[in-house]
């Protein structure tokens, strides 16, 4: 399979502290890909290094086939949208868009066309003309964000492309994401996690510069083998727990206060299936009433999860 991004064995040191750590990352063609981790994981690192703004100390990374990010960058392929990026305060976003559209390739009417569009986009075409260094710190992420998307790029890196955006802003950003989604490979790093799980489908979980988990959201969330049973009870019978003991491969938490069984199975998903169904019958028969079924966990606790693991 060829990768929008992949590296191997990389490395980036600041003295004795190993900010990225023989990382092997994957990102999938088109995928809108989530990086996440605590403060100081090394997401920012990995960033600037998948950006060619820094270079590793060992190990190689693959840019749409190409071994080095930095001819890529040359071409225009890859957008990125830095953490804190500083602008030119006395430019106006119309003459800064210009610049670095040109800079993209872009030319003439097409240029024109996409930085009105992307200015559009992020609701900024009314401040077009003003001096960046009298906007507000949301119109300037707002407008870093719109750079991100100039010249239809291959590859979009955006960190944390919604922290200090109000909620308005914030859900245009995210459907500029989906939008772009269909033709560009997305690298996400956020904090949200509730707005990585809507909008990305795959996930690296970094921390302390290392890659705890790689996959798929719907790995990670354990969406084939957690399933959550709401129950109108407030206490299981022991008819119920004797039949939940019998299940094989299955490890069961019961929360009286919120009426949840756990159930967590080491099985494949068609196995997984047919215990789940075989237990709601008899739950059925013993009328017990399933008030809602629901598949995995949310990401959030995933990753804690991921993290306790790992440090334990």
């Amino acid at each position: 399979m060829t990768y929008a991004v992949e590296t191997i064995g990389l490395c980036r040191n600041y003295g004795a502290i190993k900010a990225v750590d023989y990382l092997n990352l994957q990102v999938p063609v088109q995928a809108i890909f989530a990086v996440i981790g605590p403060n100081g994981a090394g997401k920012t690192t990995l960033f600037s290094l998948l950006a060619g703004f820094i270079k590793p100390h060992k190990g190689s990374i693959e840019i749409l086939g190409k071994k080095t990010a930095a001819s890529i960058i040359k071409t225009g392929k890859i957008g990125a949208l830095c953490q804190d990026a500083e602008l030119y305060p006395d430019f106006s976003p119309l003459t800064l868009m210009r610049m670095l559209g040109r800079l993209q390739g872009l030319r003439d009417s097409h240029l024109e066309q996409q930085v009105e569009d992307r200015l559009q986009r992020v609701g900024l075409t009314d401040k077009k003309r003003a001096k960046i260094g009298g906007l507000s710190h949301g119109m300037r992420k707002r407008l870093a964000i719109a750079q991100a998307f100039l010249g239809d790029p291959e590859i979009i890196l955006l960190d944390e492309p919604t922290s200090g955006l109000d909620p308005r802003h914030a859900r245009e950003v995210k459907e500029l994401i989906i939008d772009f989604s269909s033709r560009t490979t997305m690298i996400i790093s956020s904090h949200n996690l509730t707005e990585v799980e809507e909008l990305c489908s795959h996930a690296l979980i970094i921390d302390q510069g290392r890659q705890i988990f790689q996959g798929p959201i719907a790995e990670i969330t354990e969406q084939e083998k957690v399933i959550w049973l709401v129950l109108d009870l407030d206490a299981l019978p022991p008819q119920l727990e004797k039949e939940i003991d019998q299940i094989k491969a299955c490890r069961t938490q019961w929360q009286a206060d919120k009426k949840l069984l756990k159930l967590t199975f080491t099985l494949s998903k068609t196995e997984v299936n047919e215990q789940l169904r075989e237990l709601m019958q008899k739950m059925l028969l013993m009328k017990i009433d399933i008030r809602e079924v629901k598949r995995g966990q949310s990401l959030e606790d995933s990753f804690l999860d991921s993290l306790q693991n790992h440090n334990t």
